[in-house]
């Protein structure tokens, strides 16, 4: 029986005095035992992203093909890949750019619509300009006023006297 902890029993092979096995191994009623299928490393950690894997080192050394979403890459199942087009690779950045992305585009809402308000207004402001001169000329050549009747007696005039009017030239 092989040892796979610092010291073990010459007889039994169980570890004395050591409570952890060597990676690749766990402590299983005294003694220690390779990692269970899918599993390898220290105390059967880490997870394998092949059906069988090496219990001490997790290559793939009996299977050629990886779980979805990992690659073979020199015997080993690493990096995650992306299975659809539309998943990125892992970034600890998106929070950031995220938030980045969200005052971007109320900034970018607010100026165009600061533009629109700006144009409408020169557009309007333009427009009264031009049309309150017209209107200016037009009503200038047209401007009445209404006289009111000062008798309801037709036939009423102011008479003078020609008397008054011959001593006044004379004098």
């Amino acid at each position: 029986m092989d040892c796979h902890c610092d010291t073990c029993h010459h007889v039994t092979g169980s570890c004395v005095w050591s409570l952890q096995c060597h990676d690749g191994y766990t402590l299983d009623n005294g003694y220690c035992t390779p990692c269970k299928p899918g599993f390898y490393g220290q105390r059967c950690s880490r997870e394998c992203h092949c059906d069988t894997c090496h219990h001490v080192n997790g290559s793939c050394v009996m299977s050629l093909q990886c779980h979805d979403g990992y690659r073979m890459e020199n015997g080993f199942c690493t990096n995650k890949v992306s299975i659809s087009p539309t998943e990125r690779p892992e970034c600890h950045c998106d929070r950031y750019y995220n938030a980045l992305l969200a005052v971007s585009s109320v900034l970018g809402v607010v100026v165009a619509a600061e533009i629109v308000v700006i144009v409408v207004y020169s557009i309007r402001k333009h427009r009264q300009s031009a049309g309150g001169t017209r209107s200016i000329r037009e009503s200038s050549s047209h401007t009445y006023d209404d006289l009111a009747q000062r008798s309801t007696n037709p036939g009423h005039y102011d008479c003078l006297q020609m008397s008054n009017i011959d001593q006044e030239g004379r004098s």
